[in-house]
């Protein structure tokens, strides 16, 4: 919804109507909205890479790492002991079979293909 009024809002004075005006967002709204969609920009590539048919367990695990680590108060909602976590004892599994061949990142097992924000 951001990204559609940032797409639309330099054309909004140029429309004539009373509704639109008192609508319109303030210079400082706008600024505050400009940087919420910079803040959001990592939110965005990770989804995207979470998306992706080559992307494993541990790949999984390092993007929500490297989340955390830019926005702690995710924490309890992407860490390895999430409450999401179905089953932790075979996703821990998982990531340690992953592990037999895949690089080491702050101690911990990740692929070498996965971009760390």
């Amino acid at each position: 919804m951001l990204r559609r009024y940032i797409r639309i809002r330099e054309h909004l004075p140029s429309l004539d109507c009373e509704v639109i005006d008192g609508l319109a967002l303030t210079y400082n709204d706008n600024r505050r909205v400009d940087t919420i969609m910079k803040q959001l920009e990592p939110l965005k590539s990770v989804t995207k890479a979470l998306q992706n048919d080559t992307t494993t367990v541990s790949d999984a695990r390092a993007l929500s790492d490297a989340l955390i680590d830019k926005f702690p108060s995710t924490a309890n909602k992407l860490s390895s002991f999430a409450d999401i976590i179905q089953n932790l004892v075979f996703e821990n599994s998982i990531v340690k079979r992953q592990c037999g061949k895949e690089m080491r990142y702050r101690g911990k097992c990740y692929n070498q293909s996965v971009s760390l924000l």
